[in-house]
């Protein structure tokens, strides 16, 4: 079970990373900058051979890009940074990845209009605009930044979330980028596994930068994302000598002329579940159509005209409840 951590809890494990541990800012954003380089490397190959296109906002966010950029240029790849926000309003650790690259001469263009960036030169871009500070939806050049990216096929890498999606609840704004890859620091964000959110991250890696968290903390979480592990943990192990009477019996009471697929779904779900024994009750009209689904038992209830329950004659079925010691009623029997 793996916890999940908010953006306004992140944000302040950034902070105490640095008072608390002494641990600089800046080499935890060259951390998420290695973690960067090594996915694009895993997934396009040499990075040497590649034209990258890094997008960056006035935040943290582009710092990481900026330092990202940094790692490609000095291994040979084609890399030109488009960096959105005035230079002016870069701060700590982002400005000073900034001044780096300025020093070494890497491609760094602050564009007025979309005419000027040729996209399509790109193997692969990256979307270090906003990251999981943003709360409000990109506007002018921004949003046609993103909206261009969204419309062209070519891989996208997010830095830590896509830009316009909120890390937290996962709420997109319009627009918000649709990624390849996003690639998250330290621990997932519950906004990157509900939708619409979990539609945009695409492939979702959670990186480790070295940010200390401790136990108490991810204990204390309010999100969790379950591994298989714990999913297989839910269903015990069957003793050898067992039967089928030793795992549960239902009886599922549902379905009705036109909807008898309500009926087999319903007995589908209940199979995977690992109901030992299972009983499907349905009008006699549907029966045949439900009894087609080869590994169920079925038994035919009393039907009216329109292929629904009699409930008129229902006194007659009272024996089939007796066949489970659940019982599941509902799917499909129509309204009223």
């Amino acid at each position: 079970m793996r916890p999940l951590f908010p953006p306004e809890l992140m944000r302040d494990f950034d902070a105490r990373a640095t008072s608390e541990y002494g641990i600089p800012g800046l080499l935890l954003m060259e951390n998420a900058a290695q973690r960067l380089l090594e996915l694009i490397a895993a997934e396009l190959g040499p990075v040497d051979q590649l034209s990258v296109g890094i997008f960056c906002g006035p935040g943290n966010n582009g710092g990481d890009g900026l330092a990202l950029a940094r790692l490609l240029y000095l291994r040979g790849a084609d890399v030109e940074v488009w960096l959105l926000a005035p230079a002016d309003v870069l701060r700590g650790d982002a400005r000073t990845n900034f001044e780096i690259c300025t020093k070494l001469e890497v491609p760094l263009y602050q564009p007025v209009t979309l005419d000027e960036i040729a996209f399509e030169e790109y193997d692969v871009v990256v979307d270090a605009l906003f990251g999981t500070g943003a709360v409000r939806a990109p506007v002018g050049l921004y949003a046609d930044v993103i909206t261009t990216l969204n419309d062209l096929d070519i891989p996208v890498l997010a830095v830590d979330v896509p830009s316009g999606i909120d890390a937290g609840t996962g709420v997109a704004t319009t627009p918000a980028v649709q990624a390849t890859w996003t690639v998250t620091f330290e621990t997932g964000k519950p906004g990157l596994y509900l939708p619409p959110g979990r539609q945009h991250a695409g492939d979702v890696r959670v990186s480790p930068i070295s940010l200390p968290i401790s136990i108490d903390a991810m204990v204390a979480s309010q999100w969790f994302l379950p591994d298989d592990s714990d999913v297989v943990a839910l269903f015990p192990p069957r003793a050898r000598d067992s039967h089928k009477g030793n795992y549960g019996r239902l009886l599922i009471i549902a379905g009705s002329r036109g909807m008898s697929g309500a009926a087999r779904l319903a007995a589908s779900a209940a199979l995977r579940t690992g109901v030992g024994l299972l009983m499907v009750a349905v009008p006699e009209s549907v029966r045949p159509e439900v009894a087609s689904q080869s590994e169920l038992m079925t038994v035919g209830l009393p039907g009216d005209d329109t292929g629904r329950l009699d409930r008129c004659r229902m006194a007659d079925a009272r024996a089939v409840l007796e066949m489970g010691r659940l019982h599941c009623l509902g799917s499909g029997l129509g309204p009223g």
